[in-house]
């Protein structure tokens, strides 16, 4: 069985994307162009997507015409790209059970937004799909909450991170829902769970910068995707909106083309050895790279590479 995590990993990595396509139509388009309007955006920017995210409050919205429109859109998703279903559900015993049924065996979806107010056994029945991937709300992109998520407890610690230190052990298909217009809570919640993965709306149309989430997160595919919605959608051409913020949201290539043997450069991430710093030994498709601290060896494809390093802290010459 090939887990969420795994199947978006192959598929980010294969387009070299951290980009969420939202599938979400205003209430002034016609429902009978949903689908149609859906279709001509996922040609558009399939290519750049790493995943593809309908809100469903976008086809309830319409009614039964509504939900015909997201089978339509569903279908019109080509194999292999998964599919997040954004419906934040959350309730308890046998009503969760029911959601988390319609979510992954009847519409098919291959991970879904839930909020976790309710505690662990209001997640559970959506967690107990392991195939499937159950991003919980933690720090949420709309203005206002900063209210109750940021709210201090008795022990001094805001609620969204104890909620980030928490949530991600109730199982593996755990990922956090983090906006990106709170880099400082993405960097703290990253810091917290730094292997779970995470869904990062809110950029574009709400303002989050994608250059913030890069340094917050410093991502590997599989372990984070970034939303937009509205800014590719209404974009006069939106392949084009799509394939910059996919380059946006990776590191700039320019730094990466005159990558020399013997080069040091500190990566985004800590080696367990306690090093940041690694050598370069082999350059090419694959960099080849020895930590300074233990003298371990890697090799890493130059795309991850370029995904991982930070800073040059040394040239060769």
């Amino acid at each position: 069985m090939t887990s969420y995590v795994q199947r978006l990993a192959e598929r980010s990595q294969s387009v070299g994307s951290f980009v969420c396509i939202g599938l979400d139509p205003p209430a002034e388009v016609p429902v009978e162009q949903v689908a149609s309007r859906n279709r001509a955006l996922i040609e558009a920017t399939a290519p750049y997507a790493a995943c593809f995210k309908p809100n469903l409050a976008f086809y309830e919205q319409f009614g039964i015409p509504g939900l015909r429109a997201l089978e339509q859109t569903l279908a019109a998703i080509p194999e292999g790209i998964p599919v997040i279903a954004d419906g934040k559900r959350g309730d308890v015993g046998n009503t969760a059970a029911a959601y988390a049924r319609s979510l992954f065996e009847v519409w098919g979806f291959d991970a879904a937004t839930v909020n976790p107010f309710q505690g662990r056994d209001a997640v559970e029945p959506f967690l107990a799909y392991e195939d499937r991937g159950v991003y919980l709300l933690c720090r949420t992109s709309n203005p206002g909450s900063a209210t109750v998520q940021n709210a201090l407890l008795a022990s001094g610690e805001p609620l969204y991170e104890r909620l980030a230190k928490e949530m991600p052990s109730w199982g593996p298909n755990v990922g956090l829902v983090v906006g990106a217009t709170a880099p400082s809570e993405l960097v703290r919640v990253r810091t917290l769970a730094p292997s779970t993965t995470l869904l990062v709306p809110g950029v574009g149309t709400q303002g989050g910068d994608p250059a913030e989430v890069v340094a917050a997160v410093n991502a590997d595919f599989g372990n984070m995707v970034v939303n937009a919605s509205r800014s590719i959608a209404n974009a006069p051409d939106p392949a084009t909106a799509a394939r910059e913020l996919r380059d946006a949201l990776s590191n700039p290539v320019s730094e990466f083309k005159e990558v020399a043997v013997g080069d040091v450069w500190r990566m985004g991430r800590q080696h367990p050895c306690g090093g940041w710093e690694w050598r370069v030994y082999r350059t090419g498709a694959d960099i080849g790279l020895a930590c300074l601290e233990c003298g371990r060896r890697v090799m890493l494809e130059r795309r991850r590479f370029e995904q991982r390093a930070k800073t040059r802290v040394s040239t060769s010459s």
